[in-house]
């Protein structure tokens, strides 16, 4: 434990400089994941290194900033969609149907918005995550990391300790990943039951 400490005071300086740069690479691969359009790092790019954002063309002004408004929309709900024409009967179904607009959010691939259907994830598919989260989570990550506590003679010089710090960030990246696929398999299941219930209602209604 103290060769970790005295490993993040030794290179405490290189991390500070790092940590700009790395936050900046951090923040643009999020923006890219969560809107799915590479466009928007590259028009800023564009800017920062020319000076001119936008088009000088009025037709491809309007289609740069549809394809903005898809990617913002996108990045707020974490969907996939790929129109502006897709996104307004988004709104349309969930008006009609008295659906919150939360309920969607985060379901990523889950919802199809050429069909507006929330795919429903088989039972094998679960199986086949929690194979992968279970083992991951409760049984590689602690071990990972109980070598730091129990393992005091790996240095931090050595390519040993190197290892198991790029082994823990791995296992540790698959069980966060592996958790948000599972809670978005099961919110996908219980939405289904709830359109399913609002359609119902609104046909009863009507």
């Amino acid at each position: 434990m103290n060769d970790l400490l005295n490993f993040i005071l030794k290179y405490l300086p290189l991390l500070t400089a790092l940590a700009f740069p790395v936050l900046i690479v951090f923040v643009s691969f999020y923006i890219i994941y969560r809107s799915g359009n590479t466009g928007i790092i590259a028009t800023k790019i564009w800017g920062i290194f020319i000076g001119e954002k936008t088009y000088s063309d009025p037709d491809l002004k309007i289609k740069e900033q549809e394809e903005n408004d898809i990617a913002k929309f996108n990045f707020k709900t974490n969907l996939r969609m790929k129109s502006i024409i897709q996104i307004k009967a988004f709104y349309d179904f969930i008006e009609r149907y008295n659906i919150e607009l939360y309920l969607f959010k985060g379901l990523r691939t889950y919802y199809n918005p050429e069909l507006r259907k929330v795919k429903n994830p088989s039972r094998k598919d679960i199986i086949n995550m929690f194979s992968l989260f279970i083992p991951t989570c409760f049984l590689l990550l602690p071990a990972f990391i109980f070598a730091f506590i129990a393992l005091p003679e790996i240095t931090t010089q050595t390519f040993q300790f190197k290892l198991l710090c790029l082994y823990t960030f791995f296992i540790a990246f698959v069980a966060i990943g592996t958790f948000g696929e599972l809670i978005r398999m099961f919110r996908a299941k219980i939405l289904r039951k709830v359109i399913h219930a609002k359609i119902m209602a609104y046909r009863y209604n009507r």
